[in-house]
Formats: C-alpha cells, structure tokens, sequence
C-alpha cells in the first residue's frame, strides 16, 4: 500500500477493546498534475484537452471585479467608465486574466442580448431561469445630472455592475454566450461604445 495508515482505538464501557485501521492514499496530497495547471505558460486550449481527456483537473471558476471607476467629459456629456477585471480557468476564454474598460451602456446592451438569447433558446426558457437586473439611477440621479456622478452612486453602482457580471458569467447557460466572452476580453469590440 502506497499512502499512510491511522489507527483508531476505541474503548468501550465493557473494556471491550476495538482497532480500526484507515487507509489514506498519496492521492490527497498534491501531485505533478496540480503544478501543471498552476503553471502560467499553460495555454486556454491545453487545459481545454486536458479537460476533454478526463485528466485530473483543478476546479473551473471565474471571477470579475470593477475597479477604477473614471467619469469622462466628452463635448459637454459626461459618462463614468469602470475597469473590468476577469480571472477565470473556463476554456471557453482566450486566456486566464484580462481587462477592459466599460461604461454603463455596454452594460445595458449586454444585458437585453443576453435576455434575447434567452428567449430564442429552448432551454433558456426552460432551464436558465431569469438574469439579474442592472443597478438602476437613483433619485437625485433622475433630477439632476450631479447626482449621477457623486462618488456614493458611483460606488453602489459599481458594485451592482459587479455583482450582475459575476451572475451571468455562472450562469448555466449564458456562460457559454460568446458576446458575454468579448465583453469581458475585447476592448476594442464595435459593440460596445467605450
């Protein structure tokens, strides 16, 4: 046997005595395959056939955080513009870390393509369930273009944007979107206005 063996003694109320022996592998401990997908010179389309070939693999996951929000002043219109940050091991990405810049509006027309995908797909309208609302204006917003541009509604809709991102980008089905893929990658993509 290749791994290591407990024992466990159990004393009963009748001083009967009983040993229970455990194996437990070498596998639990962390192998050459762990430091291979660690690596950073591991292409998106290695851990993709890596992943085809039932190999052991670490867990997918994808993470998005706004950062360094900016508001701009273009010929009298203003707009606020956030930092996209993606970390992710999903195959379906170019790489495993990205950024791009995004203001409110592209957030918007991703939100009703990925509601019209939805839509179009049997399976969206059966299993996929509802994608989250945006962060909407808040009052002072509505009234007066100031309140668009305190820090307080800055932030909040930040975090917002933030927590949508990271909900359609788990999401069963629109995971797998590719408009959702060049959101997240392509800062030049003509879709989107920034």
């Amino acid at each position: 046997l290749t791994g290591h063996v407990v024992c466990v003694c159990v004393l009963t109320e009748c001083g009967c005595v009983f040993f229970f022996f455990f194996h437990l592998p070498f596998k639990m401990i962390r192998n050459e395959k762990d430091a291979y997908y660690e690596s950073p010179t591991v292409t998106a389309e290695e851990r993709k056939k890596k992943h085809i070939s039932g190999e052991y693999q670490e867990p997918e996951y994808i993470t998005i955080t706004l950062t360094n929000p900016i508001t701009h002043d273009v010929a009298g219109k203003k707009y606020t513009t956030y930092q996209v940050n993606t970390t992710t091991t999903f195959p379906e990405y170019k790489g495993e870390s990205f950024s791009v810049r995004r203001r409110y509006n592209d957030f918007v027309w991703l939100r009703a393509h990925l509601m019209q995908r939805m839509e179009e797909s049997p399976k969206g309208r059966k299993k996929g369930g509802t994608i989250p609302q945006l962060p909407g204006n808040n009052l002072s917003s509505l009234f007066g273009m100031a309140g668009r541009y305190e820090a307080q509604f800055i932030e909040e809709r930040r975090q917002g944007l933030e927590a949508f991102l990271n909900s359609v980008a788990n999401h069963v089905i629109c995971r797998f979107e590719a408009a959702l893929h060049a959101f997240l990658q392509e800062q030049n993509d003509s879709r989107f206005n920034n």
